[in-house]
């Protein structure tokens, strides 16, 4: 953070009583996550696994300051439920500076407790401390599905040339083929294996026995491959015959040209897919017959009457109950054609659920001060239940439960000393219960970790007029006063839609309270803080008048910036404005004008400057 020191950088101007403020800069955590990963035992970065195989997840961290301890990679994976079904907390580096990471491999899916999305967490811990955490990536699960599609089992006097297999499947990352002469794949004739959901068979095999006879019965079956490959999914074996002589006498080709999510859709009950479906042969084709897999699962099937060569004709399957938000859906056409690739198309889209079906079911509500709809935030609440999670309220106090199971539900305040009622609510269905609000005891309302550290909290309300309008986004400021009696930012905050704020975590002392706002005059309160103490102090902000307001319409910031640099000719002081631009100037008092036409008038003087740089 860097800060200047009033008493060391002084403008003196005689026409007003009047200083420009630079405010101090954030300083950015010293140990950030700089990339993690969920990838497969190759390497590769995947977002779809099968419940058989096994994942890799790493962890990239950057340390910009030293410290005299370790930094701790914690690895979590929560299932789609929002339980926490994973943990690894031991693995740890140095911490000194620079880049750093740490890696789990050949995990294997013990975790896996359904089908759906998981969340991958990072953390990184110094000195029990958390320093940074990312959720940024997920990653989807699924048990091995392989349904065969074409051709149909027992199927007799099959025309294709060649012969095309395929299938649906979810969860393995290729599959592998095969066809036989026998039942059990005792020395098959032919074996493939392809990341496809199809697979032709060679028209001129290299071995006289792989050449496929008219008449004959032949099986064929498909195995889910992991990418160590090791068998993860198999499927049921089916039958099919050749015709003894295949006579083409035209050109068939059929293709799934478009798969597309309607608009129209009312989701989570009612999810439009519109397939396109297009005659790309030479004769017409009727009672074509288009299936719909989601998630590899049949949901939907639609009959095509009749379809003109070179014609175009849409498919419209209405399906629901959705609840997932990602969905991976194929259109496949149930038809022996000539070029078989294109009877399939494989599409992800994602689903806009309403809120309230969104990470179904879930639990909302607000912490509030009793007696009134103040929202309180950082307070820290237990869930109990068939799952079991903590969280804190938010800024306007909300808290939220997400992707929970069904059952009976206690949510509560988690620290001690605090004194808020539990609530009690039963999920039934996958859905919000929303308006679970926790009134909490306005004597109780500091978090338990501040009550430790004995820190106090200044809270109030910030309006204006009579009326007492509330003011929202007006910046609150806390400016400690040191022994030196310079002043330094201790904190700042604005106020939320109804005009609150609350500053917490405040340790003991003096300090000025500023509360600021575009459009109205300044107000400083200096306030005396002790341990533990909680403040409550309301600002009622005036509005600046027109002629105020109209004094410094000859300047813009820009320019006065521009003034300000030019008359400092000490390049210490230039070299400590760097970074810094016209929006971080503030005025204690007096007008822009007057602090401008000063500066002109060579009335500008710069004592003993000097800049310190604190970390």
């Amino acid at each position: 953070m860097r800060t200047m020191k009033a008493n060391k950088i002084c403008a003196l101007l005689t026409a007003a009583a009047l200083a420009f403020l630079l405010p101090a800069r954030a300083f950015a955590g010293s140990v950030i996550i700089t990339k993690t990963a969920v990838t497969d035992t190759s390497g590769a970065s995947r977002s779809f696994f099968s419940s058989s195989e096994r994942i890799n997840l790493r962890i990239e961290s950057y340390c910009s300051s030293a410290y005299d301890s370790r930094i701790f990679y914690k690895f979590y994976i929560f299932n789609p439920s929002g339980a926490r079904v994973f943990l690894h907390d031991s693995n740890s580096t140095e911490a000194n500076v620079g880049s750093g990471a740490s890696s789990l491999r050949n995990i294997p899916m013990n975790f896996y407790s359904g089908p759906g999305m998981y969340r991958f967490r990072a953390e990184l811990v110094v000195d029990g401390a958390d320093q940074a955490s990312d959720e940024s990536k997920s990653f989807n699960i699924y048990s091995p599905i392989i349904t065969l599609t074409y051709p149909y089992d027992g199927v007799i006097d099959l025309m294709d040339k060649p012969v095309t297999f395929r299938w649906v499947a979810s969860g393995a990352p290729k599959y592998r083929v095969r066809v036989a002469e026998e039942r059990s794949f005792y020395n098959p004739l032919w074996t493939l294996e392809t990341p496809a959901s199809y697979a032709q068979y060679p028209l001129n095999p290299p071995e006289d026995r792989q050449k496929l006879s008219g008449g004959t019965q032949y099986y064929w079956k498909v195995e889910g491959i992991s990418s160590d490959g090791s068998r993860v999914a198999s499927s049921d074996i089916y039958a099919f015959t050749l015709k003894k002589e295949v006579v083409s006498v035209s050109y068939r080709n059929l293709a799934v040209t478009g798969l597309e999510y309607d608009p129209m859709s009312a989701p989570p009950d009612k999810v439009i897919l519109k397939a396109e479906i297009s005659n790309m042969g030479n004769q017409s084709e009727a009672a074509v017959k288009v299936n719909l897999f989601v998630g590899g699962v049949l949901s939907g099937f639609a009959q095509l009457n009749s379809l003109m060569p070179s014609g175009k004709t849409e498919a419209l399957f209405e399906i629901g109950p959705i609840r997932q938000e990602n969905i991976i859906v194929t259109a496949m056409l149930e038809v022996a054609d000539e070029n078989a690739k294109d009877n399939v198309l494989t599409k992800s889209f994602s689903v806009p659920l309403p809120e309230e079906w969104r990470n179904v079911p879930k639990i909302l509500g607000r912490v509030v001060e009793r007696g009134t709809e103040n929202g309180i935030p950082g307070i820290k609440l237990t869930l109990e239940g068939p799952v079991k999670r903590d969280a804190l309220s938010g800024a306007g106090g909300q808290y939220k439960f997400e992707k929970l199971v069904k059952g009976q539900y206690k949510i509560s305040v988690a620290g001690g000393g605090i004194e808020g009622e539990a609530v009690n609510v039963n999920v039934a269905e996958d859905r919000a219960y929303t308006g679970n609000n926790i009134s909490v005891s306005a004597a109780s309302i500091i978090a338990e970790s501040e009550e430790e550290s004995g820190s106090a909290v200044v809270k109030g309300q910030v309006f204006s007029g009579e009326q007492k309008n509330p003011l929202d986004k007006a910046l609150v400021k806390l400016m400690k006063k040191s022994p030196g009696g310079e002043y330094r930012s201790a904190g700042e905050t604005r106020t939320d839609a109804k005009g609150f704020y609350k500053l917490m975590g405040v340790k003991s002392g003096a300090y000025n309270l500023i509360f600021e706002k575009d459009g109205y005059d300044s107000d400083i309160r200096e306030i005396e803080l002790k341990k533990s103490a909680v403040v409550i102090i309301d600002c009622d902000l005036k509005e600046k008048s027109l002629a105020k307001t109209e004094e410094s319409a000859d300047y813009s910031l820009d320019e006065a910036w521009k003034i300000i640099r030019s008359k400092i000719k000490d390049k210490g002081v230039l070299s400590a404005l760097e970074g810094y631009g016209p929006s971080d100037i503030t005025i204690g008092g007096g007008s822009l004008k007057e602090a401008l036409d000063a500066i002109n008038a060579g009335k500008l003087k710069i004592k003993n400057a000097e800049v310190e740089i604190i970390k």
